[in-house]
């Protein structure tokens, strides 16, 4: 059951959600998400960017998946703020099948304070999040750390830029 709920749960993450929360987004993406084939639910992800070059993000998700008798549900909420590359702040709540969780983050002098599941520690100011809405500027390989949106917890991780691509929608 835990792996079932582990691969289920980095799907969600990977491609969910239902109604953004930006009053006027300049973009909006709505993604479907299937599981063995079947709709589970979608993955939303509204952005809006203000005059003075402050971005909002927010990202939706709601799965509902039935296995067997057992249902299975995932809901993730989480609005962003971005200012000159950085993450400036960050609100998030979660609902992995009845696991509640939230996290918050603000910046700080020197980084993030990043409170999760009531406990408040220092991150680094340079971080990108587990949405993946944001990723770092460049053309050469970098080293970052991934702050989760879901749970506060952080992970190394290197980016590649790979270069423009074509990427096919709907078939098409």
């Amino acid at each position: 059951r835990f792996l079932w709920k582990a691969r289920l749960a980095a799907l969600a993450t990977a491609a969910l959600a239902a109604v953004p929360t930006v009053a006027t987004a300049d973009e909006l993406r709505t993604f479907s998400v299937t599981v063995n084939g079947k709709p589970g639910g979608t993955y939303t992800i509204a952005t809006g960017t203000a005059a003075d070059g402050t971005e909002t993000v927010n990202v939706v998700a709601a799965v509902k998946v039935k296995v067997l008798v057992a249902n299975y549900t995932y809901e993730f909420s989480s609005t962003e703020t971005w200012k000159n590359g950085r993450l400036v702040a960050l609100r998030s709540q979660s609902n992995d099948d009845g696991k509640r969780r939230a996290v918050t983050a603000a910046a700080a002098e020197r980084g993030l304070m990043v409170t999760a599941d009531k406990e408040t520690k220092l991150v680094g100011a340079d971080v990108i999040t587990s949405t993946g809405v944001r990723v770092p500027a460049g053309e050469k390989v970098r080293d970052v750390v991934v702050l989760d949106a879901e749970d506060g917890s952080e992970t190394a991780a290197r980016v590649e830029p790979l270069g423009a691509c074509k990427v096919p929608l709907n078939g098409a």
